[in-house]
């Protein structure tokens, strides 16, 4: 029993320190915990104001959100207004394009109509010319030799053999 009384007040040494290491390691935990906790209501105190001010500006926007809806509805509408403006300007651009194949059709026509008396007018010069120089060589083919020391006839006549050399 020596052994056993001599270890009993060892043992319970070792107990109360044992006690001791947990006591001080609970009360170093609960100060850890007691500082997280405060650092923890500063963030949530923190958190909450920011959420006031969220809170506080969205009331302050509020009004603006509710006229959004109607803008868009406008603008929509404005964009479906153009749309159709578009289409009528298109299916006008179309008629033009049209009207003006027709014009440049009836201009050539036009053109046509009064190019034709001209043209027939120079067709008739060009021959009542051709018949003149046929004549004005016959004329000359006839003539005698003792004829040709003389003036030659189409000097005396006005306008005849003149026309042909001033072609």
């Amino acid at each position: 029993m020596n052994t056993a009384n001599l270890l009993l007040p060892i043992l319970y040494v070792v107990l109360i320190l044992l006690c001791l290491v947990v006591i001080v390691f609970t009360v170093f935990l609960v100060l850890k915990l007691a500082k997280t906790l405060n650092h923890t209501n500063k963030v949530i105190d923190e958190a909450g104001q920011v959420v006031a001010q969220a809170n506080q500006a969205v009331a302050q926007l509020q009004p603006a959100i509710q006229k959004i809806d109607p803008i868009v509805e406008r603008a929509m509408l404005t964009v479906d207004a153009v749309n159709v403006e578009i289409m009528q300007v298109d299916q006008i651009l179309s008629d033009a394009a049209q009207i003006s194949g027709q014009a440049a059709s009836v201009s050539k026509k036009i053109d046509d109509v009064t190019a034709a008396p001209a043209k027939l007018l120079s067709k008739a010069i060009s021959k009542a010319t051709d018949a003149v120089e046929g004549l004005t060589q016959r004329v000359h083919g006839m003539r005698t030799p003792a004829s040709k020391d003389s003036k030659p006839a189409s000097d005396d006549a006005p306008g005849i053999g003149r026309h042909s050399a001033e072609a």
